[in-house]
Order: C-alpha cells, then sequence, then structure tokens
C-alpha cells in the first residue's frame, strides 16, 4: 500500500520598513519534492509533505506575498481669522482627513506620500473649520486725579487697557474683545489715576477784584477803592486798597 502525504500552513511574508506582509497558504503541490509517498503509513506520508512544507514555506511566501504600508504624516496649520484676530494652531494628520488608510505595496515613502497629499491638500480647511480665532482688545479714556488735597490740581491722565489688567481677548469678535478692554478702562481707570497720578500746586498769586459793593475813601487828597483777593489759596492779606474809584477828594485849606 502506498499512501500520498498532504500537509498545509500559512505563512506571512516577511517585510522591511514595517511594512505588513500578506498571508500565503503554502501545501505539498507548491513545495518541490513531491509527491509525497510511503509504503509505511499515511501519517509517515504526512510527515514527509509537513518537512517539505516547513522548510521551503517562508521562501516560498516571501516570492508570492506582497506587502502593505501604511502612510503617516502630520502637519501644523494656523486658523484663517479677519479683523485681525490670530489663529489658534491645529495639527492635521493621516487620520483627520477622508481617504484613508493610505496604503501601498511600492515602500513606506510612497504610502506616507499619499498621506501627505492628503494632509495638504485638505488641512487648511479642517484648521478653519476646527480651530478658534483669538482678538485682543483695545481701549483708553483720559482721566484726572480728583482725590489731591487743598490748593492742589491732578494731574490727566490716559488710562489704556494695560493699566487695567489686560490684555482682554474675545474669541467671537474685535468689538467684544474692546468692549470687555472698554468695560475695564470705564471702571477702574479713575482709582488707577488717583493712585499713580500727581498732584500740582494751584497757583498761590492773589486774584484782586473790586469790592461788591464797591467801596471807596478819601486819603491825602486821592481817591481809593477797595479791592478783595479771591484766590482762596493766596495766604497773605485778602483786601487792599488802591488808587481809583469815583470819589472825589478836596483839602480844606487853613490861615
Amino acid at each position: 500500500c502506498t499512501g500520498t502525504g498532504t500537509y498545509s500552513k500559512v505563512f506571512t511574508k516577511q517585510c522591511a520598513d514595517g511594512g505588513v506582509g500578506s498571508k500565503v497558504t503554502i501545501d505539498q503541490d507548491d513545495v518541490t519534492g513531491g509527491p509525497f509517498t510511503s509504503t509505511v503509513s499515511q501519517e509517515d506520508a504526512n510527515s514527509k509533505a509537513q518537512a517539505a512544507v516547513e522548510q521551503q514555506g517562508q521562501a516560498l511566501a516571501d516570492a508570492q506575498g506582497t506587502c502593505t504600508w501604511t502612510g503617516t504624516y502630520s502637519k501644523q496649520f494656523t486658523k484663517q481669522c479677519a479683523d485681525g484676530g490670530v489663529g489658534s494652531e491645529v495639527t492635521i494628520d493621516q487620520d483627520d482627513v477622508t481617504g484613508g488608510p493610505f496604503t501601498s505595496t511600492v515602500s513606506q515613502e510612497d504610502a506616507n506620500s499619499k498621506a501627505q497629499a492628503a494632509v495638504e491638500a485638505q488641512g487648511q480647511a479642517l484648521a478653519d473649520a476646527q480651530g478658534t480665532c483669538t482678538w485682543t482688545g483695545k481701549a483708553s479714556k483720559v482721566f484726572t486725579r480728583n482725590n489731591c488735597g487743598s490748593c492742589q490740581h491732578g494731574s490727566s491722565v490716559t488710562v489704556t487697557q494695560d493699566q487695567v489688567g489686560g490684555p482682554f481677548t474675545s474669541n467671537i469678535s474685535q468689538a467684544d474683545a474692546n468692549k470687555k478692554a472698554q468695560d475695564a478702562v470705564n471702571s477702574q481707570g479713575q482709582a488707577y489715576v488717583n493712585k499713580n497720578g500727581t498732584c500740582e500746586t494751584d497757583n498761590t498769586d492773589p486774584v484782586w477784584e473790586d469790592s461788591e459793593p464797591l467801596e471807596t475813601k478819601c486819603e491825602g487828597g486821592k481817591s481809593y477803592k477797595k479791592q478783595v483777593n479771591t484766590n482762596e489759596c493766596y495766604g497773605g492779606e485778602n483786601e487792599r486798597w488802591v488808587e481809583g474809584g469815583d470819589k472825589v477828594c478836596a483839602w480844606t485849606g487853613t490861615y
């Protein structure tokens, strides 16, 4: 009696550079040396077939199978914004775009090139859809220090968003960012100027005005009128008599 051996095994093609090999089934008919017979037993015949498949199978799988590489690529895009907004950075890779996975039976480089082409073509639109825009608000207002002492006046200071806790940002619009900045300037500006502004001394020179009603007098044959100082910061006398007025003065002679 003569038995003919059979045996099969699945081998995986060996690939370089991270490629994934295909599965290849090798049996007794694919290898050299067959048919594998035995007059001893079927088991003996199968053993001969198995030995040949195990010995030659990987080389045959490497020759017959294919390698598949999956491409990867990523790139950072900046969201495009209007009105001076600053766009966020968005990283787009092969998994974010349509058309993947990007495979090649040629090489890893070829697979990567396919992924890169898709990311470059679709990346900016995805970044514009996924990213955010940030606007930085600007505002200013002039305040005058109002807590100075008597006979002093405060300096005028222009307060901007930087003096009251800025920057003030918004992901909605430039107008919204500006409003945040202006609200802060309006609510905090006076306090900032009262703390950081300067106080200047008022004019201390007297300001003389005729008395109301006008008082006059004669002295030494001359007419004098009374004047009063209206500058409260003047430290001297607040009244004086000067020549003038409407009084007619005359001397009375004796002999």
